[in-house]
């Protein structure tokens, strides 16, 4: 079973020690390391919470907004757990991101072009993902995701 919960640092510190492989090459890949990404992200978000799979944190996301923009920055990063729910995780995914989308109508980030499971979820939860394209400090091949609210 999974609950989703505002977000601890305990939770950011747990799944950064256990990230799964593909989203540690992913952050590694923009120069950042993998458990770093998840404390940053966590300490840089507005709005975050936490999946948990049998009271066990699995998944870490959230958005983060800028100053006096519309646009918000979201970021999910999970451990291997996470994967053993994929109908759950497009659900909620989906159920998220409306909400997101109600505080920041326009969200954005970039994706390791080689993630293609992260693409396929990214798309089945309403993202848009662009053609893959140089980004970060190391110039690895990213896509671009966005998302904007109707209406």
């Amino acid at each position: 079973m999974v609950t989703y919960r505002p977000s601890k640092r305990s939770d950011a510190e747990y799944i950064g020690r256990h990230l799964r492989e593909a989203d540690r090459l992913e952050v590694e890949a923009t120069g950042v390391r993998g458990r770093d990404a998840v404390l940053l992200s966590y300490m840089d978000s507005e709005i975050c919470y936490t999946a948990c799979s049998d009271g066990v944190p699995c998944m870490i996301f959230g958005v983060s907004k800028p100053i006096f923009s519309e646009e918000g920055y979201v970021w999910a990063l999970g451990t291997d757990e996470c994967t053993r729910h994929p109908i759950e995780m497009v659900r909620s995914g989906r159920r998220y991101l409306r909400a997101f989308l109600e505080v920041c109508p326009y969200l954005v980030n970039w994706c390791d072009a080689r993630y293609e499971k992260a693409h396929r979820w990214l798309r089945a939860i309403g993202f848009t993902i662009e053609e893959p394209a140089p980004y970060g400090v190391k110039g690895a091949m990213f896509c671009k995701i966005t998302a904007r609210k109707e209406g």
